[in-house]
């Protein structure tokens, strides 16, 4: 089973360098305002806002307890507001935090992770697997539908079931069509390439999948012969 790291589901490393905070960590001016027009408090200004810059880097909500401790520490830097690691802990059972999530949906215009997403997801996936078999192809197909609908990603657990799920729904879809296509006596001569001899065990398959062996100079003959 694939993890994250092998396939395009964003996620975030545990050492981040300067360079990378600097380059995806830094608030403009104007996220700093939206975030100001919500919240007056010192501490819920420094964690919605490293709220929107992790959701705008990755695509989802995340826990601000989970992520590198560099991200807030760079972003209070930024802001000239203290780090206080018990901070960010307490916002997450903050009543306030889900109003927080609606607003910075809406700024950074992106939809919830709920059925319709899920059911988009799906049918991108089961498209792709048309043609793709390798299964973390077919996951970054619909990570990459939803980005481009302006979804916002469902859990990596949940969106693997998902691509699971399409394989197997279009791979039943080819084999109903194909065994459709084929006449049923044909179907019955398929079947009987199966059945095992009661004295020798075998089946036609069996015979079928031999080693042609060494062909002999009689053999060449012999079909020279009949050209």
């Amino acid at each position: 089973m694939p993890t994250p790291q092998e396939t395009a589901y964003p996620t975030l490393k545990k050492q981040i360098s300067r360079h990378t905070l600097e380059r995806l960590y830094t608030p403009s001016a104007l996220e700093i305002a939206f975030v100001k027009k919500h919240t007056r408090t010192p501490q819920y200004i420094a964690c919605m806002l490293t709220l929107l810059k992790c959701t705008q880097n990755l695509g989802y909500f995340v826990f601000l307890n989970e992520i590198p401790r560099g991200i807030p520490k760079y972003i209070t830097e930024c802001i000239r507001c203290p780090y206080i690691a018990e901070m960010f802990e307490k916002y997450e059972n903050a009543r306030v935090r889900a109003t927080h999530i609606d607003k910075i949906r809406s700024y950074l215009n992106i939809k919830p992770a709920d059925k319709t997403a899920r059911s988009e997801a799906q049918k991108a996936m089961e498209k792709a697997a048309f043609t793709k078999e390798d299964i973390v192809d077919i996951f970054n197909v619909g990570v990459e539908e939803l980005i481009r609908l302006r979804y916002e990603l469902p859990k990596f657990d949940r969106l693997l079931r998902i691509a699971y799920m399409s394989r197997k729904s279009t791979n039943n879809n080819i084999y109903t069509t194909v065994f459709k296509a084929i006449p049923k006596h044909t179907r019955n001569q398929l079947e009987n390439l199966l059945k095992t001899d009661p004295n020798t065990k075998k089946s036609l398959w069996n015979q079928l999948r031999q080693d042609p062996g060494k062909v002999t100079i009689k053999e060449i003959d012999a079909a020279l012969e009949r050209l």
